[in-house]
C-alpha cells in the first residue's frame, strides 16, 4: 500500500513539474519609448501592418430570390 502512494506522489510531482514547464513566457521586456498620442495612433498602426503587393477587394451580392 505504502509503494502505491509513493508511486502516485512521484507521478502527480512528475505531472505538475511537466505542466509548469509549459507555462507561458511572461518576459515583458517591450521598448516602451512609442509615444502614441490620439494624433498618430492611425500611422502607428499602419506602420505595423504587413502590406502585400497585390489586395484584391471582395464584393458580396445578396439576392432575395429564394427567401420566403
Amino acid at each position: 500500500m505504502v509503494i502505491l502512494t509513493i508511486k502516485k506522489i512521484g507521478l502527480c510531482s512528475l505531472f505538475l513539474m511537466g505542466l509548469q514547464g509549459c507555462g507561458q513566457n511572461t518576459n515583458t521586456n517591450k521598448d516602451m519609448t512609442n509615444n502614441i498620442t490620439s494624433d498618430n495612433i492611425a500611422a502607428k498602426v499602419m506602420e505595423n501592418v504587413k502590406r502585400y503587393p497585390q489586395e484584391p477587394m471582395y464584393m458580396l451580392r445578396i439576392n432575395q430570390n429564394y427567401c420566403t
